[in-house]
């Protein structure tokens, strides 16, 4: 039956001449699920507070047990040799970090979609985002710089450029340069298929430093852990993982769970390693132009992030028919000892462990 054509319908309010009177419907919420992506490696690590736009801190080391320590009863004591060869003192330059945050007026004061207020909401992402950026610079292979005042920012050298005793690498560079006092630029080698035996070789190096008491970290991109972890559920040289099944619930009709992924596991010398994909850890190009990235092997108890200021937000002078905020941070990673942190360098994220690609 038709509509009587006496009163008017929604279909004659969306008729109304530019855009009609229907309000559209919408809602009220954004989505985007990149703000879930979180800075992992920096919620792991320590803080530590600088007073200096270069800061410093001493390493030492112990020297090998001496087998032939033994003195005859009854004799004199001896000093003997007082040197320090194992110590050294390292640090790393700050970096300024920034976002800006830019709303008119008329947006602020708009009804706008998911938001009250436009301003926040910018504040609160952009907030994030530069948190993003610290993260991912610190797991870059970025050498440290000292800033000077006029073209040069300074630059946080990152864990990749740091990392120079516990390697396995075909390019060549990294570490602290006790002369210069900046970090080696690492140059990169071609693309690698890495291993679990290289995983098991360097984790042993860390244990024979004395590290891993509480367990240490692997970290690397999404597609390297999870071609680690299927290698440690399926590799046949006895690093085999069984899959076991979680049952959630009681009784007949429960979910199970067939578990396909391997989130931790416990190597020789006792050591429990935990598997960590970082989305937020920076890919770089190999010597022959592949897509490679570092897998790190670390104890977060000797790693820090230090801040000559944290994270601020603060009103930009109003000059107009707009609000502003500068968000800042001034920052540096402090590798307390270098010799805690492993890297294999230039893994390829299409094809990691070598059994074909896996991106």
């Amino acid at each position: 039956m038709a509509a009587p054509a006496d009163y008017l319908d929604t279909h004659d309010l969306k008729q109304i001449a530019a855009g009609g009177w229907v309000r559209e419907d919408v809602l009220q919420k954004i989505q985007d699920a990149s703000t879930g992506v979180k800075p992992v490696f920096l919620d792991m690590i320590g803080r530590s507070p600088v007073s200096n736009s270069y800061t410093e801190w001493p390493e030492d080391k112990l020297p090998d047990p001496d087998t032939a320590n033994a003195v005859v009863s009854g004799s004199d004591a001896s000093i003997g040799n007082q040197t320090l060869p194992n110590a050294k003192r390292v640090g790393n330059h700050c970096q300024t970090s920034v976002k800006v945050v830019a709303v008119s007026e008329r947006a602020e004061n708009t009804d706008n979609v998911g938001m009250s207020s436009l301003l926040a909401y910018d504040t609160m992402r952009k907030l994030l985002a530069l948190k993003r950026d610290v993260e991912a610079i610190s797991l870059s292979n970025q050498v440290s710089r000292a800033d000077d005042n006029n073209t040069n920012a300074g630059l946080s050298g990152g864990l990749g450029a740091w990392i120079k005793t516990h390697e396995i690498a075909g390019g060549t560079g990294g570490g602290f340069n006790t002369s210069t006092k900046v970090l080696n630029a690492v140059v990169p080698g071609n693309a690698y298929s890495t291993s679990l035996a290289d995983l098991r070789q360097l984790i042993g190096e860390l244990y024979e430093e004395g590290v891993g008491e509480n367990g240490l970290v692997v970290m690397s991109r999404p597609s390297i852990i999870a071609a680690i972890s299927e290698a440690l559920r399926t590799d046949e040289s006895g690093n085999f993982v069984k899959p076991v099944a979680n049952i959630q619930g009681s009784g007949s009709a429960v979910d199970q769970y067939a578990q396909a992924w391997t989130n931790a596991f416990v190597t020789d010398f006792g050591i429990r390693c935990k598997l960590v994909a970082n989305r937020l850890q920076p890919t770089y190009e190999s010597d022959d132009t592949e897509t490679v990235a570092n897998v790190y092997i670390f104890d977060p108890d000797y790693l820090a992030l230090g801040f000559l200021h944290d994270f601020k937000v603060e009103p930009l002078a109003k000059i107009g028919l707009s609000h502003r905020r500068l968000l800042s941070v001034d920052w540096t990673l402090k590798v307390m000892l270098e010799r805690a942190c492993a890297v294999i360098r230039d893994v390829d994220v299409s094809d990691p462990l070598g059994f074909g690609s896996s991106a």
